[in-house]
């Protein structure tokens, strides 16, 4: 376990849209491949496409400047849909 003290934490935690920054692909990418089956996910290139639409967004979690995870919220006429995709590695 890695200690930090509270004052070494502070705003270290970062969420990127994709709209503002579509550098993040890469980092969200391989994850998103591999967190969901192919048979249950969209192809990449329309979940990307979905997250520039207005109501629509991917956000890159990084804590430390570290890739941590990604979100993507997805509205439509339904309900709205939220994906996450985490690491299968233990962050702390």
């Amino acid at each position: 376990m890695i200690y930090y003290h509270p004052s070494d934490r502070i705003n270290l935690m970062k969420f990127i849209n994709y709209k503002s920054n579509q550098n993040i692909k890469k980092d969200i990418e391989p994850l998103y491949i591999s967190s969901f089956p192919e048979e249950e996910r969209p192809p990449v290139e329309m979940f990307f496409s979905f997250a520039l639409k207005e109501d629509n967004d991917i956000y890159a979690v990084y804590d430390n400047n570290s890739f941590i995870g990604f979100t993507n919220l997805l509205f439509c006429d339904s309900p709205t849909y939220r994906r996450w995709g985490l690491p299968t590695q233990e962050i702390l």
